[in-house]
């Protein structure tokens, strides 16, 4: 699983991380579980998904679909999430305000399945109809890095007076997480 880092994650690859948790969270799919990501294209109910580069012939690894950021593949196991992909987005804090209290932060945007086109579903699990901020990624990160627990960010104006953001309000597994994070860190 060595894949040099600036292979893996582009900025585009960021939005894959979080569906791929929600999918191992809901025991949808294992890291192991091979995927076929169908070359550079398929169809996907009727709408076309495209990958930026192929995998290759047959099935792949789910690691490996998030790793080298595959959209067939992970709009193919997103599909099994269906709506869930949804309270996932807004569990991890996209969608709504951080709740730092900093003038005019903005909540985001978050396309509720009451909206969704036969499309949404798909782009989505790799970042469209979905609006963001760099506090909200942050957020969302923080909550992988420190073992599925909720992470309140907050502004630090003196650092003598800091408070710690960390809850013992547990988001997700310790399995799901661990198994992201293998993902995240290509560990053999």
């Amino acid at each position: 699983k060595n894949i040099p880092a600036t292979e893996c994650f582009e900025l585009g690859s960021v939005m894959k991380v979080f569906a791929a948790l929600a999918a191992l969270e809901e025991d949808v799919v294992t890291p192991d579980e091979e995927i076929d990501c169908e070359e550079k294209s398929t169809y996907i109910d009727g709408f076309r998904v495209a990958n930026w580069k192929s995998l290759g012939p047959g099935l792949h690894p789910f690691w490996l679909v998030v790793a080298r950021s595959n959209n067939v593949g992970i709009a193919k196991v997103t599909k099994r999430l269906g709506p869930k992909l949804y309270q996932h987005l807004r569990t991890l804090g996209f969608g709504q305000p951080t709740g730092i209290c900093f003038p005019g932060e903005r909540g985001g945007f978050v396309n509720p399945p009451r909206n969704w086109s036969r499309s949404s579903i798909i782009v989505m699990s790799f970042g469209y109809e979905i609006m963001s901020t760099l506090l909200q990624l942050g957020k969302a990160f923080s909550i992988i890095a420190n073992d599925g627990y909720r992470v309140e960010p907050l502004l630090v104006l003196d650092p003598k007076k800091n408070k710690s953001s960390l809850s013992r309000n547990r988001l997700y597994s310790k399995r799901a997480i661990g198994q992201i994070k293998d993902i995240l860190d290509l560990k053999d």
